[in-house]
């Protein structure tokens, strides 16, 4: 007959989740050399998953921590390798777009912005970057509102959204412009309204972001 197997001892429990981490958007370095990536871990204080960014070094495997934000996103290599920008909350909390040089070892804040910038890429050339940012757009309202009475308070009007847009950015390989590529949702019988989303540029040495989009 046979035997029944043990059943664990330990299983996995709701505070477990505090302990996992994973590895996402892994950058590997123009050279080769090493490999950039955010570690995600949960966050007890915040109750929401935070990024840190990491470097590892491929020939030793040792990981060192880049001293940033843990709101980490978007690691992206010049193509020197001898910078590496990613998206982290500033100073003062607000989304911002980050350089850390590996020569010099810091990092400096390249332009602050009013929203999250997505789908960073370099220029050839490094001088500049290309990203994807939302903008606020005047709101579509579901048919005619009535006049509010004064001093009342009511709850926010139903909106419909009718397109939702998926870009990419791309550069030109002779640096005349930026490729976007996109695919949309067209559609009515949605509640909410996001921002569209707007592709901007900003020079490298001045950190001054202008819309091409």
């Amino acid at each position: 007959m046979t035997a029944i197997p043990k059943l664990p001892t330990k299983f996995f429990q709701a505070e477990d989740v505090l302990e996992l981490a994973y590895a996402s958007d892994p950058q590997i370095r123009p050279d080769g050399t090493s490999v950039a990536y955010v570690c995600r871990t949960n966050s007890a204080t915040t109750d929401r998953t935070e990024g840190a960014l990491r470097l590892v070094d491929v020939r030793t495997g040792i990981e060192s921590d880049i001293p940033v934000s843990v709101d980490v996103s978007e690691p992206r290599w010049s193509p020197d390798g001898l910078k590496l920008t990613f998206v982290a909350a500033d100073d003062d909390r607000r989304p911002a777009i980050h350089i850390y040089d590996t020569e010099r070892g810091e990092t400096t804040v390249l332009a602050s912005v009013p929203r999250r910038p997505r789908h960073l890429r370099w220029s050839p050339d490094g001088t500049r970057l290309a990203f994807i940012m939302s903008v606020a757009e005047p709101e579509e309202g579901m048919g005619r509102q009535l006049e509010k009475p004064a001093n009342a308070e009511w709850s926010r009007p139903l909106h419909v959204t009718t397109r939702v847009e998926y870009p990419s950015t791309a550069w030109a390989t002779n640096l005349s412009g930026v490729i976007i590529s996109s695919w949309w949702i067209f559609g009515r019988g949605n509640y909410g309204r996001s921002p569209s989303a707007t592709v901007m540029t900003t020079d490298h040495s001045r950190g001054r972001p202008t819309q091409v989009h």
